[in-house]
């Protein structure tokens, strides 16, 4: 399920709501003494409330005289106003009146409102959609998760042990909901208890714990991750390394070095270098160089010499990259490719370049100038 994107930013919806429905009509002022004379006696007066808006006719209004972005977006504020005090209504006229993306919009609002102020109503509603309309069920258990996490926990659990089928991606729902306050805790807990009628889903779960932790707390994350079992260690590994290589590719590359050499280690070090070597490409160099060659390094070292900005940017430091490959295949591969781009650009340096590059045998030589020079005599045509 992909995320909806706000038609309103929030700041266009909170400036639409008029100041009343707010609460911010200031109380009068009391009367003020003339210069040298006593203040009036002010006299109390019982206070009126104003009467609630007619939802209805308040936003039939909006629509017959809607003329900018600013009147759709006091429709949705008013219309969400509604959500947070009767948000049956505000659904039926929603359904009744909009359509497309303002009736995704809509409802989408609606329904974390209704979330929020009833859960179990609101949940019991998005449940009977069925299946056609499940994108509802998820967005009611995020909003419920982000205000409790407990009873996200067990509507998460209850619905993953009657839905086998679609268990795995309401736990990861569950899962993002619970993070939202930052209880990794509980987090924790859901995703090795949720029941999962596949074993290989729990994986999946660990994955997206790890790579939710992980921009908070990677430490506490990385503790986490390498005490799991082992069949789902490497799955949780993955979410850690790219969340964690996102925030500090440096520490990331430092954790991933540590672990036992294989496929995980590949992976995790493939993460943080190419992430690094984007943003702060001498120091990932430099840190790289600090180490023997290594068939680790390798899928990371072909990543980094064929990011398209090294190669047109700095052809050479991208073909350096490649001659540490130490994988001999995987490196007259990654070579291939930065040469075959770099001679559309400049033939006769790329020709110049395999005249004295180390490390190629001569058959990838011969290869690569042949294919040079057929690739200029048809460019030259």
């Amino acid at each position: 399920m992909h995320p909806r994107i706000l038609k309103y930013p929030l700041a266009a919806v909170i400036a639409a709501i008029p100041a009343y429905y707010l609460g911010r009509i200031s109380a009068s002022e009391p009367p003020q003494a003339a210069p040298g004379r006593p203040a009036p006696a002010t006299v109390s007066r019982p206070q009126r409330a104003r009467p609630a808006p007619s939802y209805p006719e308040e936003l039939h209004r909006i629509a017959l005289s809607r003329a900018s972005e600013r009147d759709d977006a006091a429709h949705h504020a008013m219309l969400l106003e509604w959500a947070a005090i009767d948000p049956v209504a505000a659904m039926e006229y929603a359904r009744k009146t909009l359509t497309n993306d303002d009736l995704a919009q809509a409802m989408s609002g609606i329904v974390k409102a209704w979330a929020t102020v009833d859960p179990d109503a609101a949940w019991q509603w998005a449940l009977t959609l069925g299946p056609a309309e499940i994108h509802h069920a998820h967005t009611v258990l995020e909003e419920i998760g982000r205000n409790d996490p407990a009873k996200a926990a067990a509507l998460g659990s209850d619905f993953a042990a009657g839905h086998p089928t679609e268990a795995a991606a309401m736990c990861l729902t569950t899962l993002r909901g619970i993070a939202y306050g930052g209880n990794f805790e509980l987090v924790k807990s859901f995703a090795a208890t949720a029941p999962l009628a596949n074993p290989g889903e729990r994986g999946m779960l660990y994955n997206y714990a790890a790579g939710l932790w992980a921009p908070f707390d990677a430490d506490a994350a990385s503790q986490w991750v390498l005490a799991l079992p082992e069949e789902s260690r490497a799955q949780a590994l993955i979410g850690l390394g790219e969340a964690w290589a996102e925030q500090d590719p440096p520490a990331a590359a430092g954790f991933a070095v540590n672990l036992p050499p294989g496929e995980s280690r590949r992976t995790a070090l493939k993460q943080a270098i190419t992430n690094w070597v984007q943003t702060q490409p001498e120091a990932a160099s430099a840190w790289i160089n600090g180490f023997e060659p290594h068939p680790d390094f390798d899928e990371a070292m072909a990543s980094v010499a064929t990011l398209r900005f090294l190669v047109e940017q700095n052809t050479e430091l991208s073909l350096d990259w490649a001659a540490h490959i130490s994988d001999a295949a995987l490196r007259d591969g990654t070579i291939g490719e930065i040469v075959s781009g770099w001679s559309l650009r400049d033939p006769a340096a790329a020709l110049l370049y395999l005249r004295d590059a180390p490390g190629l045998t001569p058959e990838v030589r011969q290869r690569l100038d042949a294919q040079i020079r057929e690739s200029a005599k048809v460019t030259n045509r």
